[in-house]
């Protein structure tokens, strides 16, 4: 006898048969009622359903158990019947014995079991719905997991790459160097760009380190590539014109071999981390930056020097032993600096430079000392009078060119 959803049953199917060879004899040896009913097909549906189909017929005597050997019903609501007996339409008593065969929902097997033309849509709907939830449980874990192989910090030589290509964070407060790893995800990023072009890879290797985060999290949601390097354009030819104003040389550190290598790092970096994004530079898309491609940090928070990709010099009290945490805007700007002249000498904060430097500057009087540093550092820091504008780009658009906006001056 079925009792309640949840029970299980085991007991044996298909055990009582009316044979009707002719209705009277059928009556005499059966034990069948002359009061009979006909009996409804059920074949096809949920068993839950099933069962209660059966009860408002009026049938009390009604066993349900699996068609698959090992198997126990226990939810009604994730069986359906594929076999019933007395057949469909078959005259019986509504005190005689009812037996259904089921299978799980979930079980190929099930719709296999089934006639075709008892296959009803709920069912194949419920089926597709449970196989669904089973796949989309597999790539969750499967992503879950490859997101935590990505994160896993690994030595740059598992990748032949050399040392540099991890940030070097000094020691800590006890003089023990810390470790120089990486991502697994950024190291296997770094060893694809540097096959293009190894030697100049290892040259401007701390810049390709940021290439990622900076690429897909700070420049792409608000501009394209082709401003990039108009931007960087812009500022090689300001530094050039302040080099020619002080009769000094001038050379972009940004070399056509690292231009080149920098916009194959670009590439990679949104194919990578940042598919949906590098399609639509310069607009807001669905997609997040995903591993190597996020900015560190959460939201204005401070970000500490070992969760960045930049060396300790960076942080000026690292050399007391400490992981630095400093204002994410400056993290952003030294991202956005590497990322637009990653040869590019720089110092963590840019300069302010008043009116009467200015001018000295420009006489020459103070030619020995900074025309000197300039040199000896490989860069010009341009002195000029849009200070508004140049403090507006870094903060409004988070972006910073030691060239153009690394010194400003007021009011001049």
């Amino acid at each position: 006898m079925h009792g309640g959803p949840g029970e299980r049953r085991t007991r044996g199917r298909m055990n009582g048969r009316c044979l009707t060879v002719v209705a009277f004899v059928a009556a005499m040896l059966a034990g069948c009622s002359a009061d009979s009913h006909s009996m409804p097909d059920v074949v096809g549906q949920r068993l839950d359903d099933a069962l209660q189909t059966l009860k408002n017929a009026g049938f009390a005597n009604v066993d349900a158990d699996a068609v698959f050997g090992g198997l126990f019903i226990v939810n009604d609501d994730r069986w359906a019947v594929t076999e019933q007996q007395p057949a469909a339409g078959a005259p019986v008593d509504l005190d005689e014995a009812v037996e259904l065969g089921a299978g799980p929902l979930d079980d190929a097997r099930t719709l296999e079991a089934l006639p075709s033309a008892a296959v009803r849509p709920e069912l194949e709907a419920r089926r597709d719905a449970e196989r669904a939830a089973k796949e989309a449980d597999a790539e969750r874990a499967a992503a879950e997991a490859a997101t935590e192989a990505a994160a896993e910090l690994v030595e740059p030589a598992i990748f032949d790459l050399p040392e540099v290509y991890a940030a070097d964070h000094g020691e800590d407060a006890y003089d023990r160097p810390r470790p120089r790893v990486l991502r697994r995800d950024l190291a296997e990023y770094l060893a694809a760009v540097r096959i293009a072009d190894p030697a100049t890879a290892d040259q401007i290797a701390p810049g390709l380190r940021v290439v990622p985060a900076a690429w897909c999290s700070l420049w792409l949601p608000r501009h394209t590539g082709e401003e990039l390097d108009r931007w960087t354009a812009a500022a090689d030819a300001s530094a050039a014109h302040m080099a020619a104003a002080l009769n000094v040389s001038y050379a972009s550190s940004t070399t056509p071999a690292i231009a080149a290598l920098m916009a194959t790092a670009r590439e990679e970096a949104g194919r990578r981390f940042c598919p949906e994004q590098a399609a639509h530079p310069g607009e807001q898309v669905d997609e997040s930056p995903q591993g190597a491609g996020v900015f560190p940090g959460e939201g204005e928070s401070p970000v500490r020097m070992t969760e960045t990709v930049l060396d300790s010099w960076w942080f000026f009290q690292s050399i007391f032993g400490y992981d630095q945490a400093v204002p994410a805007d400056r993290i952003r700007l030294a991202y956005l600096s590497l990322l637009a002249q990653p040869a590019q000498f720089r110092w963590q904060e840019a300069v302010l430079m008043d009116c009467d430097f200015y001018a000295r500057s420009l006489s020459g009087e103070l030619r020995d000392n900074t025309v000197e540093t300039m040199l000896t550092n490989n860069t010009v820091i341009e002195i000029h009078d849009r200070v508004d504008m140049e403090r507006a780009v870094i903060r409004e658009e988070g972006h910073h060119f030691d060239a153009l906006a690394g010194s400003f001056i007021q009011d001049c």
